[in-house]
């Protein structure tokens, strides 16, 4: 039975709106980071003053914790470069876009992670460092 093409509209309309969501999604997550070490970097001045510390040793001690967060994710994805898949990093953390197979792909990049396609469909998954597709 073929499927009327009114129902693939909305099925498309249904998978480009949950692109757009992860998409807000990730952008507030960025922007709350943003505000967050703002903030933080305020209260360690504000501490540093009311004190007198060192702003500098306050902000290697609490904002470098932040940093290494960072590096450590950024280690961990570079290890994943090096296998054969060849990843393009997007602005967001937590997709990864890659071609495989002549197709255009996001995936998890973590242990049992899930690989969608352009239309946020599942179409496999991320395991041992490798994609395979269903």
């Amino acid at each position: 039975m073929k499927t009327p093409s009114s129902i693939k509209k909305i099925k498309k309309s249904i998978e480009n709106s949950n692109l757009e969501l992860l998409q807000s999604y990730y952008d507030i997550k960025k922007e709350y980071h943003k505000l967050l070490t703002s903030e933080l970097k305020e209260i360690l001045t504000k501490i540093s003053n009311d004190y007198n510390i060192n702003f500098d040793e306050l902000e290697n001690k609490y904002m470098n914790k932040v940093e290494r967060k960072k590096k450590k994710e950024k280690n961990e994805s570079s290890e994943d470069e090096s296998t054969n898949i060849n990843p393009e990093k997007n602005d967001v953390n937590i997709l990864t876009k890659i071609s495989y197979n002549n197709v255009e792909c996001y995936y998890e990049e973590k242990e049992g992670g899930i690989v969608y396609n352009k239309y946020a469909a599942v179409i496999g998954e991320y395991k041992d460092n490798k994609i395979s597709l269903f």
